[in-house]
């Protein structure tokens, strides 16, 4: 019999250390995404890159913009030979 009250203990005991997990993604949805005046995204480093001849000089910070660079998702390719970025 008392084996059967220590066990029912833990059980509610467990139950009220359970949490509500559905807001924890919140904070991450609502992020700015507006690009700072020294950085860009993805599409214009890429622009960026095939209006350059053999060299660029990076001015500013890249970032990569899930709303606007779908396409570079696995990176940027550079088919340039001898380019150089510095």
């Amino acid at each position: 019999m008392l084996l059967f009250v220590f066990i029912g203990l833990s059980c509610v005991s467990a139950q009220d250390n359970q949490t509500d997990d559905s807001n924890m993604g919140e904070s991450l949805i609502d992020e700015d995404l507006s690009l700072d005046v020294n950085e860009g995204d993805f599409s214009q480093l890429n622009d960026t890159i095939y209006s350059s001849d053999n060299f660029l000089r990076l001015e500013k910070d890249y970032v990569y913009n899930s709303a606007k660079d779908e396409n570079f998702s696995l990176g940027i390719v550079i088919e340039k030979d001898n380019f150089v970025i510095e």
